[in-house]
C-alpha cells in the first residue's frame, strides 16, 4: 500500500526514519498542502480527519482558493494536469509577461479573480 504514495508520505512511513528527518518530512507535507490550499480551514479540516500520509487524497485545489503563486508547480504535460485535476473542469492558457492572476468559477458560477498580492 505504502508504494501507492507519492514520495513525501511514502518516507514518512520508513520505520527506521530518524525523528528528526520524520518532523522534516511532516513539515514538508504540511508546506505542500497548504501551498495547493491556502486555506488554514481547509487544511485543519484535512489533518485532523485523516493520516498524514493521506494528506495528498483530502487536499485538492478548490475553486475560490487561490494556490500559492509563487510555489505552484508549473508542468510542461497536459496528462500530469489531467491526472492532478482528476476529471475536473477546467481551462488553461500560455503565461505572457504581465499580471499574475488566477481566476476561479465556484460551483454557484461565481467568479473571484486573485492576484499575488490581492487574494480573492
Amino acid at each position: 500500500m505504502k508504494d501507492a504514495y507519492p514520495e513525501l508520505p511514502r518516507r514518512l512511513c520508513e520505520k527506521n526514519l530518524p525523528l528528526s528527518s520524520r518532523i522534516e518530512t511532516a513539515e514538508a507535507i504540511i508546506k505542500k498542502a497548504y501551498c495547493q490550499v491556502p486555506s488554514f480551514d481547509a487544511l485543519l479540516d484535512a489533518l485532523l480527519s485523516v493520516p498524514l500520509t493521506e494528506i495528498h487524497n483530502s487536499i485538492t485545489l478548490l475553486p475560490g482558493i487561490p494556490v500559492v503563486p509563487m510555489l505552484a508547480k508549473p508542468t510542461k504535460s497536459i496528462l500530469d494536469v489531467l491526472k492532478r485535476l482528476n476529471g475536473l473542469r477546467f481551462t488553461c492558457e500560455y503565461k505572457y509577461d504581465g499580471e499574475r492572476a488566477q481566476v476561479h468559477m465556484t460551483s454557484e458560477g461565481e467568479t473571484k479573480v486573485s492576484s499575488a498580492s490581492f487574494p480573492a
